[in-house]
């Protein structure tokens, strides 16, 4: 009978704090490539070139509210942006600013600001989450 009123219990409480993620400000950048790649034809004359797309990045400053501490590189997979054709993508890199330790503290407190990437897409970003 004791039982039951436990699991429940534990069950509300890692609910209840559970970590969030709040975003307070998000300015995308296009990183535009530098890359390019020649066609040429059978001649050896330009067929055409392609430009790779820009990189999707933006700048970020957020909290998180919980208690603890989370390793960078597992953190990253907690962005998320979403393109104006819909697509979700997962971030693929983060770096924080002033070469913060690899370690993001949690609480209202401490608020970070990094830049997080999100690969090469030919779709511009429309919204960032943060979901942990």
């Amino acid at each position: 009978m004791l039982r039951k009123p436990f699991y429940l219990l534990l069950f509300l409480s890692s609910n209840a704090f559970a970590a969030q993620c709040n975003l307070h400000s998000v300015n995308t950048v296009d990183i535009k490539a530098e890359k390019q790649s020649v066609i040429l034809n059978e001649e050896n004359k330009v067929q055409s070139i392609l430009a790779s797309p820009s990189q999707r990045c933006a700048s970020v400053q957020f909290t998180i509210s919980g208690s603890g501490s989370r390793l960078i590189s597992t953190f990253r997979d907690s962005f998320t942006a979403v393109l104006f054709d819909g697509e979700e993508i997962t971030a693929q890199s983060l770096k924080m600013k002033d070469n913060q330790t690899d370690r993001i503290s949690f609480g209202k407190r401490y608020k970070h600001e990094g830049f997080v990437c999100f690969g090469e897409q030919q779709v511009p970003i429309s919204e960032i989450r943060c979901e942990l």
